[in-house]
């Protein structure tokens, strides 16, 4: 059961918190910051802890509605921009993939062209 404490979070605390709702891992976040996973590890520990909640995703919540997490259009703005980018990446590899791929057709063409041949 997760306990919330009347302590603040630390400005550490804080920034993981940011990171993590950025949706970086802990190894991501240690490079970054430049220490170990294993003190991010601790550090989300901390955090949990003092804001009662039991994972990454209560504790992004409950930091939007503390108002430690704020979205900015910026934010929204980038989001938006990696999903158009991913819909065209996913359609662009559509697009190929039915290339590479013989339709219906051409195998039916194929079939027929080879028993003409027999």
């Amino acid at each position: 059961m997760a306990i919330s404490t009347d302590r603040p979070l630390t400005n550490l605390e804080k920034i993981t918190l940011i990171l993590v709702s950025e949706g970086k891992t802990n190894k991501e976040i240690a490079r970054e910051r430049g220490c170990s996973h294993h003190s991010v590890n601790d550090r989300l520990q901390n955090i949990y802890f003092k804001m009662g909640v039991h994972n990454r995703s209560q504790a992004i919540s409950k930091g939007f509605r503390q108002g430690i997490l704020h979205c900015n259009t910026a934010s929204i703005a980038i989001a938006l921009i990696l999903f158009s980018q991913l819909i065209q990446d996913m359609d662009a590899q559509r697009i190929r993939s039915h290339k590479k791929t013989p339709n219906r057709i051409q195998i039916n063409r194929t079939i027929r062209t080879s028993e003409n041949l027999i």
